[in-house]
């Protein structure tokens, strides 16, 4: 009789540690995809003393997930982006083409300080990657964009409804405070830095001092039946020196993407969790 009591309880113990790990809320992943059409303003003295200004386009695609065991407290955040672009100086006479990419990675701490509102705050990683380049100057007709930093940033969301239409407003900033660049001397060409080795005073170390970042954005959120769509605006600003000379890169974009959640399985016959952590809700 008590060998039949301890089976029981054995099996009872058992059933309910399968249904804790059953009703245990997995982590979805919300993934955004946004392009934005922005106008351009490029000062780059390396090439030109001249302002270049011109437009351009940018696809961004960033994937934000809760930590696992971290509840709905923090979240991780990865985004990749593209960006071209074509500006021409004040008389028309020579045109600029830059080419560039970002990849990030970071963290947000949620708090929710009221209903229906959210405010994140957080650190991110980020690698930028460019190159500009220019059709007159026949020395030194491009120069690249090579930088490592950490930013802080911020963001807030409110819900609401319009017309019997979810919606939310969003508004996201970030700013780099420390990191390192490469700056290339005036007047050096890429030729003497990498062929004959001459990196001296090329990789500098960056902060509040010599590099002022601010980049903002605000988005209105789109709540239909099975999508979710966004518009907005958002600024783009960036000024750096180094070598006595000074970078100044700024744009105005007009922004429009959709977001979406999905959840990776391992295996063919793996169940469908019935319970997920939403890191965008």
């Amino acid at each position: 009789m008590k060998l039949k009591v301890a089976l029981i309880i054995i099996c009872m113990s058992g059933l309910t540690f399968a249904n804790a790990q059953n009703a245990r809320s997995l982590p979805l992943v919300s993934a955004e995809n946004r392009v934005s059409y922005s106008t351009l303003s490029i000062t780059d003295p390396y090439l030109s003393p001249a302002n270049y200004a011109g437009s351009g386009l940018q696809f961004r695609y960033s994937e934000q997930q809760f930590m696992p065991k971290a509840t709905n407290n923090f979240s991780m955040q990865t985004i990749i982006a593209f960006a071209a672009g074509l500006a021409y100086n004040p008389t028309q006479t020579s045109s600029m083409t830059y080419l560039g990419s970002d990849i990030s990675w970071g963290v947000w701490r949620h708090f929710h300080p009221a209903a229906h509102l959210q405010v994140l705050t957080g650190v991110n990683s980020e690698l930028n990657v460019g190159v500009k380049s220019i059709a007159r100057n026949v020395n030194n007709p491009a120069n690249m964009d090579l930088a490592l930093n950490l930013n802080i940033r911020a963001k807030a969301r409110y819900d609401f409804r319009l017309w019997k239409l979810p919606m939310r407003f969003n508004y996201e900033v970030q700013l780099p405070v420390i990191g390192a660049m490469f700056v290339p001397m005036p007047g050096a060409s890429y030729y003497e830095m990498f062929q004959l080795q001459n990196l001296s005073n090329t990789i500098h170390f960056s902060s509040l001092h010599n590099r002022l970042g601010f980049n903002q954005a605000f988005l209105v959120d789109l709540y239909f039946k099975k999508t979710v769509w966004f518009v907005g605006v958002g600024s783009n600003s960036l000024i750096y020196k180094a070598n006595n000379i000074v970078f100044h890169t700024a744009s105005l974009n007009f922004i429009v993407g959709y977001k979406y959640n999905f959840m990776l399985f391992k295996g063919r016959n793996a169940p469908i969790p019935p319970h997920y952590l939403n890191s965008d809700n």
